[in-house]
C-alpha cells in the first residue's frame, strides 16, 4: 500500500477498510473491504479497480507458486468453474489456454484500465448519482492500438520489441502549481522521483487552468515528457524555456495527484486523448494515469504491484 493525502486511503468506514502502509497479510473481512473501497482514494472508482487488479496479481502468483498452473488436471478444473461466471469471446478455446497458463505469472502479465473523460452527476428520479464519462471514439482507438502493430514506412508491420525507450533516470523535472491545492506540487514531485526521475525546481507559479508538461532539447527528455502527460491526459510540448534534459510540468487548477503505476518498467503509458469532457462534466486531468497500466516492478514482493 501507498500512503495519500496522509493516509486517507488507509481507512474507509463505508467499506471498513482499516490498512497500513507497506505489505500486509489481509483477512477474508479486509481483503473484501480493500477490493471495495473508493471514497477515500485519490482516482475513486479507478484506483478500486487497480486495487483489485492487484489481488488478482496475487492470487495468480499464489497459484502459480502451488504449482496449480502447471498442472493441467487442476488448471482444468480451475477453468470449469471460471466459465460460469467469466464471459469470454466465442471463439476462444479456454483448453487451449490452460496449456498455456502456466507462464501466467505476475511478471508476465499488464493490466490495462482505460481512461476516462470526465465525471459527471445524472439525476435519476431524484437521486443524484455520480457516473465517469468515457469517450467512446477515444477508447475504440486506444483498444485498436493496443491489439494492433504500428505500421512501418514501407508498409509491413513493425516487429515487437524495436521501441526506443530512455531511463527516466535520465531526465529531470521541474514541477510547478499553478492551481489551488496546497502542496500539490511537492506530491507530484515525489511520485515522480520515486518512479526514477530526477528532482529539479518545485514551487508555486501564477494560477491557470490547465496542465501544461513541456520539454527541453533531447530524445530522453521528449519521450519521457510523453509519459509525464499521460498521467495527466495532455500531450507534452516543446519549451523554448526549458532546460535541456528537463521536463517542466504546470498543474493546472483541475490537476490532481495521479497515479504513478504506469511508469513502472516494462510499462507504456496510454496516449491521451485529443477530446475534452462535456460542459457539465467535471473535469479529470490525471485520468490517463488513472486509466493506465498497473504491472509488477522488479523487486515486488509476491507479485504484486503496489496501489494506493
Amino acid at each position: 500500500m501507498k500512503p495519500w493525502d496522509g493516509g486517507k486511503n488507509l481507512h474507509d468506514t463505508n467499506s471498513g477498510a482499516d490498512l497500513k502502509v507497506g505489505y500486509q497479510h489481509l483477512g477474508a473481512a479486509q481483503a473484501l473491504a480493500f477490493v471495495r473501497e473508493r471514497d477515500n482514494l485519490p482516482n475513486g472508482d479507478l484506483d478500486r479497480t487497480h486495487r483489485q487488479q492487484a489481488v488478482i496479481d496475487y492470487v495468480i502468483w499464489k497459484l502459480e507458486h502451488e504449482g496449480v498452473l502447471s498442472s493441467f488436471n487442476q488448471v482444468t478444473s480451475l477453468l470449469d468453474v471460471a466459465k460460469k461466471y467469466v464471459i469470454t469471446d466465442s471463439d476462444w478455446q479456454i483448453l487451449d489456454f490452460a496449456t498455456e497458463m502456466h507462464a501466467l505469472t505476475g511478471r508476465n502479465l499488464t493490466f490495462q484500465t482505460l481512461p476516462i473523460a470526465g465525471y459527471q452527476t445524472f439525476h435519476l428520479g431524484g437521486t443524484a448519482e455520480d457516473a465517469n464519462v468515457i469517450d467512446v471514439p477515444a477508447i475504440q482507438a486506444e483498444v485498436k492500438q493496443a491489439f494492433t502493430a504500428p505500421a512501418t514506412p514501407g508498409g509491413k508491420k513493425s516487429q515487437p520489441g524495436k521501441t526506443v525507450t530512455y531511463p527516466l533516470s535520465a531526465t529531470t523535472v521541474d514541477v510547478y502549481n499553478a492551481g489551488y491545492t496546497g502542496g500539490l506540487a511537492a506530491n507530484v514531485s515525489a511520485g515522480l522521483v520515486t518512479a526514477g526521475f530526477i528532482k529539479g525546481q518545485v514551487a508555486n507559479t501564477a494560477i491557470q487552468s490547465t496542465t501544461e508538461v513541456l520539454y527541453g532539447s533531447g530524445a530522453a527528455a521528449k519521450a519521457n515528457a510523453a509519459k509525464i502527460a499521460a498521467l495527466f491526459g495532455v500531450t507534452a510540448q516543446a519549451g523554448s524555456s526549458v532546460s535541456a534534459g528537463h521536463v517542466k510540468v504546470v498543474l493546472g487548477t483541475s490537476a490532481t495527484l495521479p497515479s504513478f503505476s504506469s511508469l513502472s518498467p516494462g510499462s507504456a503509458a496510454s496516449p491521451a486523448s485529443s477530446s475534452s469532457p462535456s460542459t457539465s462534466a467535471t473535469s479529470a486531468a490525471n485520468n490517463g494515469a488513472a486509466g493506465g497500466v498497473v504491472s509488477v516492478s522488479s523487486n515486488a514482493r509476491y507479485g504484486i504491484p503496489c496501489v494506493y
